[in-house]
């Protein structure tokens, strides 16, 4: 593609995405605390991926597909997410599911 004569440089290397991080306080059977981040990616007008980064590190689910409308209210998904957790203290392996209720979530 030329354009005025000059050829376009086009980087097919992928941008590290920036994350919007929300920590958030869960705590296991034991009443042991940990800390889940809720990360989300913007990947469009009013369209954003969150991440669920916690238990013992790294991303625990796919990505969730979040919507908002144009007041900055979300769309979707419509109720709690529900994804499971995994953390490894003294030995014990101990696997749960966490609820987050996002429905008050707002983009603004």
């Amino acid at each position: 593609m030329t354009l005025n004569g000059a050829t376009p440089t086009v980087s097919l290397g992928s941008p590290t995405p920036t994350l919007q991080k929300i920590p958030v306080k869960v705590y296991d059977n034991e009443f042991n605390e940990h800390v889940v981040n809720l990360a989300f990616e913007r990947t469009g007008t009013n369209s954003w991926y969150m991440h669920v980064q916690g238990g013992d590190g790294g991303a625990v689910a796919e990505p969730i597909p979040v919507v908002f409308d144009g007041e900055g209210k979300m769309t979707s998904p419509t109720g709690p997410i529900s994804v499971p957790l995994t953390w490894s203290e003294e030995g014990a392996t101990t696997t749960a599911t966490v609820a987050f209720d996002v429905g008050k979530l707002t983009q603004y």
